[in-house]
């Protein structure tokens, strides 16, 4: 396994209660161990995780996960102190190499924490090399910022930013590819770490810390998918309006297309069988035509070829007789079995000479073998001797009395026994050395340990005088500060402005003083002042808080009121408030050129009108809706109308004048015609019901059918010119007025807010300078250290010379011991001598053991030399064998030949050889024929039968195939006219039959048995159902090819839907399109839309990340599961864990698989259906989030929509299965786990989060990296028995880790090694002591510091 980077120290400097505190591991294993409230959490939590991460976020800094615990808390203890700077590093160790991480942090009382961070790669260690603090006498005083980056100097990280931070120490130290990775296993860090987890513990529990552990999307990552979501929004309403429109079309036109469909296919399927069958006749036909021709010449020659045959057949029979037989046939029948014969003796003797050649090529052979191994034991021979000879040198050093035997071993065949005796007798001189070198190698530690005792009690006696001394001055120093503190006090009178005391809180506060002992009595100082300092910061608080709200107030009425006089400004005069169209209708018949004035313009009070009188007389008239009515002249009535008509806007015009003269109001329009018009209204106005516009001086008034009471609020101000205007300037010279006393106010409120600004912010910085009691704090603490440090070295000193003692007397047995053990070898007695011995001994033993290899080896090879001998001996008697066999085969060939010469010679005679051959010639040649003839006859009996079938057919076949190609061809017209309306699809360059083939196959299957009636009533009975918002087009069905049309040719006749639309005849698809069209902008920018909302999941860069997340979580997962099956619990119990994809959980949603595939698709190969089927997805996804959220009463804005429509850890679920011993797997329900005993319920819980850290880690690419965790309360709930399973489970995991428990020692035979630090802390103390342990696995050392 490679060395890896082990936790080796962790430190704080000026941090909580630790002013320079180290923590040491054993190897990279601490345990914390104390009380609740001694600091052991604390301690664990500083450094996992916020060591690892910088992020001081309180959550994570409490084990609980509350906001409460804050990082000033440390620094700054509750708030006792202004101002301080600390330290926490980790140091870790590879070999000889060290690396170590570390945070500066600095506090202040109000202000932002400050930050930095550092890795050290130099190899320098902080308290050997350098140090995190400047020493002023006694006094640490921790490096500022600027002075830490200094020490650390080029060669060094360095960084003010948290994640600058995190960066580094992932880099440097874990190295996972990527900082989400690092922030995902820090996460499950914190949540292995909490406490008392086994307590709580469910498997819904780990199912929980797992899925929370995977790295989810951000907000970054989700943004484009944000925006476009509140985009699409807005457009979605008009979309759904314009599906709804085309919903019936779209009906009507799947209707249509399979009408389309059925109609065409059908004639394209009535032409093709017809097709078919006239080409079937038609082949036929000419089929039996040629048959019946070729039947017949073949027929016709068959008759002259018999005739032929007989004649030649009675030529040869004739011959053979004239010839006669003799006894030529049976030589000739010997002569060929004798030249047989022969040609197998030949054969015999030629593989006896091949097999003789084989055994003479094997005895070469064998002879080459022989020939290397005699090579090779001469080789086997020169090892032996070099052998010996080496042995030999050894000898000279280890003296062993058995070797005068191995010279002569390897001539005799019992060597092997008698080196195997020897070898008995080496191992047992070995064991003596090894026993005599051990002991003697104790001694030597034993002296060691005796000889650093000695020194060590040397040192404590004069530490403990020194330690004496140091508490005397402690005393003394405290006394001082004490009384500085106290004069500081006094003096706030005279050095402060708006913070100091009275003098009853003076001798209160130097009483609180005198016995003050610490933080923990600094309460009662903190509280005196603070009541002060916050009674007189409420005070001016309170006044600051009021003149704000009353500055704000004013600032906006000033506002209001400047926008109020610029509109006052702007206006040529006072209008009455109109709506903005009514201002847009005067300006069109402006543009018109329409003269027109509002009544209140045109008419004007008459001189003996009262103000009371004008005040009721334009609140009538507002009332009534005359005031701001126009007038207009009577010719151009009729176009203002017009106007009118296309804007919004009231006319006054009466067509008669009336007979009543109103005194009170008179015309003063210049244009004669309006002034006509107006005098004509007024005559239409009184006092008496009788006349059409009624305002009665009680306050009633009446036009047309409006009537009431009118009682003025304010006075006139719109009619006549001179009011309107001199009420204008009055309005802006009040409203001047009124802005200058508002800006006055609002300049006198921003004065006083200054002014108490300053007076709170020299409160603020008077309180803030209070004197601090951190040096006194820190005498107290150096005085109690010192008293410890004192009262320490006396125990120390005793134990160190009771040690000491311990140790003579184990000197003195060990000086025993090597003597009796040495006694009887005859060597020097010290380690080195020993140390050479053994090293000859062994190489004796490995030279022994080649030489046994070496004799063993060269009596194979002798043994292997006799055996090709042996082999060459039967090869030769197989080769004796063989040659017998050829010279029996040779006399057998001499027979044969002499036989096939007599033969030969009596066939050959002139007489008879010339008769043989043409004997057998005739024979041949009558066989021939006679089966000839045979053949002939019987074709010429099926030849004769066809012709007199064939020939009547013929004739009434050729009438048929007229009458189908003439059904054929119309049949074909009716098709090729259908096909020519292009209603299903295009001929382009096919055929005919060609196109009817592909028109028979879009009929759907469900039509193919309908008939055309069923087919045109569905289409009829769709149509008229869903015609209601086509009527406006004029829409109907039209028969089409019906003319001319009878009963028999039905199938001919179609309808077909035609439109109009702006005159212009328009068939249905053209139709369609046209209407579609008018939408597709419309859908287009709902598609860009919608492509843009749901191609943010399918972009590179968003579905990359959630499949590099899925992907990263299934390998973590399988990593983690793996591991689980492996891992020996000892308990017999071994665990699994499955990451399942869900199944969909509702209607337009995917399965997860599904899903995971489509997303892992390349985005270019993507159909518009897989498009379409991801976005309905997520959109459901989304409208279910969102109207749970309804539901619940929670408002979600698109963020949180789509963070959780995209959170892929809620599409998968955790299941976790158990075996025990050979059972099958088992899921682990709440039921198993609860009749898990209590040791197996702890391994349930722990196996999956440990596999879980290691899965993690496997992901870092730097196989060095160490391997933490921490557990607070480490196994708490899990029953004793038990414990040491679990750290032996944490040893299988080779963890590094640091725990914390209040009960825990760790001590166990699982554990090879463990520092222990007892945190002692009494109640309220402002000290905490540490003991240090050592556990070695098999003892519990107390370790001295």
């Amino acid at each position: 396994m490679r060395e890896r980077w082990h936790m080796n120290r962790i430190g704080f400097v000026n941090f909580w209660l630790y002013d320079d505190e180290v923590f040491s591991f054993a190897d990279g294993k601490l345990l914390l161990r104390g009380q609740n409230g001694s600091g052991k959490s604390i301690t664990t939590q500083s450094f996992i995780p916020f060591i690892l991460d910088g992020d001081r976020t309180p959550s994570r800094l409490d084990p609980f996960g509350s906001n409460d615990r804050r990082m000033e808390y440390y620094f700054l203890n509750d708030g006792e102190k202004e101002e301080a700077t600390g330290y926490l590093y980790l140091e870790f160790q590879k070999g000889n190499r060290y690396r170590t991480i570390g945070i500066g942090q600095q506090a202040q009382r109000g202000k932002p924490m400050g930050f930095w961070g550092f890795v050290v790669l130099d190899g320098r260690r902080i308290g050997f090399d350098f140090n995190l603090y400047r020493e002023v006498g006694d006094t640490k005083i921790a490096y500022t910022k600027q002075e830490m980056k200094k020490e650390l100097g080029e060669n060094n990280l360095f960084t003010e930013t948290q994640k600058d931070y995190m960066r580094f120490v992932n880099k440097h130290i874990f190295g996972f590819p990527r900082l989400e990775q690092y922030e995902q296993f820090i996460r499950l860090l914190i949540k292995v770490r909490a406490p008392k987890l086994s307590k709580e513990f469910t498997p819904k529990k780990v199912y929980e810390i797992l899925n929370d552990s995977l790295q989810t999307l951000s907000d970054e990552d989700l943004r484009a998918m944000v925006d476009a979501m509140e985009k699409m929004d807005d457009i979605q309403d008009k979309l759904n309006g314009l599906k709804r429109a085309y919903k019936d079309l779209q009906i009507i036109r799947n209707e249509y297309v399979r009408y389309n469909q059925y109609m065409l296919g059908q004639k394209a399927t009535a032409y093709l069988e017809e097709k078919r069958m006239v080409d079937a006749a038609r082949e036929k036909l000419e089929a039996e035509t040629d048959e019946l021709e070729e039947t017949k010449e073949r027929l016709e020659k068959s008759y002259g070829h018999a005739e032929a045959l007989r004649a030649e057949k009675g030529l040869l029979e004739r011959e053979k007789e004239a010839i006669g037989t003799t006894d030529l046939e049976e030589a000739d029948e010997k002569l060929r079995q004798c030249r047989k014969r022969r040609e197998d003796a030949e054969k015999e003797i030629a593989l006896y000479c091949q097999h003789m050649e084989q055994h003479k090529n094997a005895i070469r052979e064998y002879d080459a073998a022989i020939r290397e191994i005699r090579k090779k034991v001469d080789a086997c021979q020169m090892e032996i001797e070099r052998f010996v000879s080496d042995m030999n040198e050894l000898q000279e050093t280890i003296r062993f009395s058995g070797h005068g035997q191995i010279v002569s071993l390897w001539k005799y065949s019992e060597s092997y026994e008698a080196c195997k005796n020897i070898k008995i007798e080496i191992e047992k001189l070995c064991k003596s050395v090894e026993s005599a070198l051990e002991e003697l190698k104790k001694f030597r530690e034993i002296q060691l340990q005796w000889d650093r005792l000695s020194e060590e009690c040397s040192v404590l006696e004069e530490k403990k005088a020194q330690a004496w001394q140091q508490v005397n001055d402690a005393e003394k120093m405290e006394d001082g500060l004490r009384d500085d503190l106290i004069e500081a006090y006094y003096g706030l009178e005279k050095l402060n402005q708006e913070f100091y005391l009275s003098k009853k809180e003076l001798e209160q506060i130097s009483a609180y003083i005198q016995k003050y002992q610490g933080m923990a009595d600094y309460g009662d100082i903190r509280n005196l002042v603070g009541n002060i300092w916050e009674m007189k910061n409420q005070k001016l608080g309170s006044e600051f808080s009021a003149l704000k709200v009353r500055k704000e107030k004013q600032a906006e009425t000033v506002r209001v009121c400047g926008e109020e006089l610029e509109e006052l400004e702007k206006m040529p005069e006072i209008t009455p408030v109109r709506r903005e169209i009514l201002c847009r209708t005067r300006e069109k018949l402006s543009e018109n050129h329409i003269a027109f004035l509002p009544f209140y313009e045109a008419v004007d009070f008459t001189k003996d009108v009262s103000g009371q009188e004008r005040d009721l007389l334009e609140c009538q008239l507002e009332d009534a809706g005359l005031l701001d009515a126009l007038v207009v002249a009577k010719k151009d009535y009729m176009r203002a109308m017009q106007v009118l008509g296309e804007w919004s806007d009231k006319v006054l015009c009466l067509e008669d004048s009336g007979k009543m003269g109103y005194g009170k109001l008179a015309a003063v329009a210049q244009d004669m015609e309006l002034r006509k018009m107006i005098e004509r209204i007024l005559s239409n106005i009184g006092e008496e019901d009788g006349c059409q516009i009624v305002l009665k001086p009680n306050g009633y008034f009446r036009h047309g059918a409006l009537e009431g009471y009118s009682r003025p609020e304010k006075e006139a101000c719109y009619i006549g010119e001179a009011i309107r205007r001199k009420k204008r300037e009055e309005q802006i010279r009040r409203k001047k007025e009124e802005l200058q006393l508002l800006r006055q106010e609002l300049e006198a409120l921003e004065q006083g807010i200054a002014g108490l600004e300053k007076r709170i912010a020299i409160l603020q910085e008077e309180y803030r300078g209070l004197p601090v009691f951190d040096e006194l704090d820190a005498a107290i603490a150096m005085k109690k250290d010192l008293n410890w440090t004192f009262e320490k070295c006396g125990e120390e000193c005793g134990k160190k010379q009771k040690e000491k003692e311990e140790c003579e007397t184990q000197k003195k047995q060990s000086a025993q011991r090597v003597i009796t053990k040495c006694r009887e070898l005859p060597y020097e007695r010290n380690i080195e001598s020993y140390e050479e011995i053994l090293e000859a001994l062994y190489e004796y033993k490995s030279q022994l053991e080649s030489f046994q290899i070496a004799v063993m080896r060269l009596l194979a090879e002798q043994d292997r030399e006799d055996m090709q001998k042996r082999l060459i001996g039967k090869e030769e008697d197989a080769i004796d064998a063989e040659d017998i066999h050829k010279k029996r085969a040779e006399r057998e060939l001499q027979e044969q030949r002499l036989q096939i010469e007599k033969l030969e010679e009596f066939l050959n005679a002139p007489e008879n050889r010339e008769k043989a051959e043409r004997l057998k010639t005739i024979r041949d040649e009558l066989d021939l024929k006679s089966k000839e003839e045979t053949e002939l006859g019987k074709k010429q009996a099926v030849w004769e039968d066809a012709v007199k079938r064939l020939e009547p057919d013929i004739e009434i076949r050729k009438s048929n195939v007229m009458e189908k190609m003439e059904k054929e061809a119309r049949l074909r017209q009716y098709f090729d006219e259908e096909l020519s309306l292009g209603l299903v699809f295009a001929r382009e360059s096919k055929t005919i039959p060609e196109a009817a083939k592909q028109a028979e196959s879009v009929i759907r299957e469900a039509d193919r048995n309908r008939s055309v009636a069923e087919i045109v009533s569905n289409l009829d009975r769709i149509f008229h159902a869903h015609i209601g918002n086509l009527v406006t087009y004029g829409t109907f069905m039209e028969e089409c090819f019906a003319q001319g049309t009878t009963d028999a040719m039905v199938l001919r006749k179609r309808h077909r839907i035609v439109s109009y639309m702006q005159g212009r005849k328009l068939y249905f698809e053209e139709f369609y399109q046209v209407i579609k069209e008018r939408i597709d902008e419309t859908e287009l920018l709902i598609r860009q839309k919608d492509r843009e909302l749901f191609e943010n999941i399918l972009s590179d860069t968003l579905s990359r990340k959630l499949n590099v997340r899925i992907a990263e979580s299934r390998k973590w997962i399988q990593d983690m599961s793996s591991l689980m099956r492996k891992m020996d619990t000892s308990m017999s119990l071994t665990f699994s864990l499955d990451w399942r994809a869900k199944t969909a959980e509702g209607d337009g949603e995917l399965d997860t698989a599904e899903l995971e595939k489509m997303l892992n698709r390349d985005r270019e190969l993507m159909t518009a259906e897989d498009i379409e089927r991801i976005s309905a997805h997520f959109r459901n996804k989304i409208y279910t989030v969102k109207q749970t959220a309804e539901e619940n009463g929670e408002v979600l804005n698109y963020s949180d929509l789509v963070r959780e429509a995209l959170d892929y850890r809620k599409w998968f679920e955790f299941k976790m299965f158990y075996y025990r011993n050979d059972e099958n797997k088992k899921e682990l329900t709440n039921g198993a786990f609860n009749r898990f005993s209590g040791g197996e319920k702890a391994m349930a819980m722990y196996v999956p989060l440990f596999a879980a850290v290691n899965a993690q880690y496997k992901k870092a690419e730097n196989d060095d990296l160490p391997r933490v965790i921490a557990l607070d309360e480490a196994f708490a709930g899990v029953d004793d028995k038990n414990i040491s399973s679990m750290f032996d489970l944490v040893r299988k995991f080779d963890f590094d880790y640091i725990m914390n428990s209040q009960v825990l020692w760790g001590c166990y035979a699982s554990v090879p090694f463990l520092r222990i630090a007892e945190l002692l802390r009494p109640a309220n103390s402002q000290v905490v002591t540490v003991i240090y342990y050592l556990w070695n696995g098999k003892q519990r050392i107390i370790e001295e510091q």
